[in-house]
């Protein structure tokens, strides 16, 4: 047990092995990936939920999300994609050359506020050679992305001081 941080080793008989540990990419990449999927779906309800479509004429409305107007969503979307999109500039908090998404291949698609791998080798090399700067970028404490994610949300749904509950009492 004193080997290894983590880990227990049995040994059963004498004798000469290598062992050989490696960080497991393929289910980090997997969960990137699951996590791009529910940040965009998590906006295409945002956006569905304050949309507005006009018809043939100005007066026809067609769709009214029923959450159209409402102040909250469009704070929601854009504080979402401020967190994911935020320069690191602290040296102190995150290595300068994985400082932001983009720097690993992850950004958005144009206007729209979506996320996607555009650039697979460049996300395949962070996760190959700079495995550590990779999970700082999502989990460090003070700049991580998701932390940051976290403690925005928390912020939305607390069950006692949370935005979300706020307005529904004073709705």
């Amino acid at each position: 047990t004193s080997i290894m941080e983590g880990v227990t080793l049995n040994f059963h008989e004498e004798g000469t092995t290598t062992l050989e540990v490696t960080n497991d990419t393929e289910t980090i990449k997997s969960l990137i990936k699951d996590f791009i999927s529910s940040y965009n779906d998590a906006m295409s309800l945002a956006e569905t939920t304050s949309k507005v479509e006009l018809g043939s004429s100005e007066e026809d409305i067609e769709t009214l999300g029923v959450l159209q107007g409402d102040g909250m969503v469009h704070e929601i979307r854009s504080k979402s994609r401020s967190i994911l999109t935020r320069l690191e500039s602290d040296p102190n908090n995150l290595d300068q050359d994985f400082n932001t998404l983009q720097s690993i291949g992850v950004w958005t698609s144009g206007r729209e506020n979506r996320i996607s791998i555009v650039d697979e080798e460049r996300l395949d090399d962070a996760l190959a050679n700079h495995f550590d700067e990779l999970e700082d970028l999502f989990r460090d404490h003070e700049a991580g992305i998701m932390n940051r994610m976290e403690d925005y949300t928390d912020g939305l749904i607390s069950p006692l001081e949370g935005q979300i509950v706020n307005r529904r009492t004073n709705l």
